[in-house]
């Protein structure tokens, strides 16, 4: 890879698992953004933890699946894993629901630091390095699927100060919290060395 790739590539891991003989089937595939599903339970505060923990839940597969080792179909489980990340992470929280029958936006509060966002656990390959982000960018959806507006605010890793791009409008932001927002939709972190 590239000097470029492998600072915004990260490697997911992706298994078949057939649940008759349990042999997995892998792939790792290369991706420059992480796309985390939001849980569904609205009962509690959500953190960017739970939505790394349901990317890495292993999910039924509908219908069956032909097992390779077994030569059959049989019923399967399919499940990700982090298998690396990149040095700039670039985490799309999966909002919008895209079922054939409706479009909707999964609008719920996800809490998410500023600093030290520790995903190691999470990363299966070990470098004896640490997965540790602090975040550089938030960009909001405002509004609905089908209408809304974008806004992103962008730290000046230099000075710390935050702002604002809000179409041609750039503002210094004050208040640090402004960009904890319940509309965040992607994240970008850079990993402390």
């Amino acid at each position: 890879h590239s000097d470029i790739e492998r600072l915004f590539l990260e490697k997911i891991q992706s298994a078949v698992i057939c649940s008759k003989c349990g042999v997995p089937d892998c792939t790792t595939v290369d991706t420059s953004f992480l796309q985390l599903p939001l849980p569904q339970e609205k009962s509690r505060l959500i953190t960017i933890y739970d939505c790394a923990e349901e990317f890495i839940k292993e999910n039924d597969l509908d219908g069956q699946w032909h097992c390779s080792t077994c030569n059959r179909l049989h019923d399967a489980k399919q499940k990700s894993d982090i298998y690396s990340l990149a040095d700039v992470l670039i985490i799309q929280l999966k909002r919008f629901n895209h079922d054939p029958k409706r479009l909707d936006k999964i609008d719920i509060n996800i809490d998410y630091p500023l600093y030290n966002l520790d995903l190691t656990k999470y990363v299966i390959e070990k470098q004896q390095r640490m997965w540790i982000y602090n975040l550089v960018t938030v960009s909001v959806h405002r509004g609905q699927l089908g209408s809304g507006h974008y806004v992103t605010y962008a730290k000046n890793t230099d000075t710390q100060e935050w702002y604002e791009f809000n179409d041609e409008h750039v503002t210094r932001i004050n208040d640090v919290s402004t960009v904890k927002t319940k509309d965040a939709y992607v994240l970008v972190y850079l990993r402390n060395d």
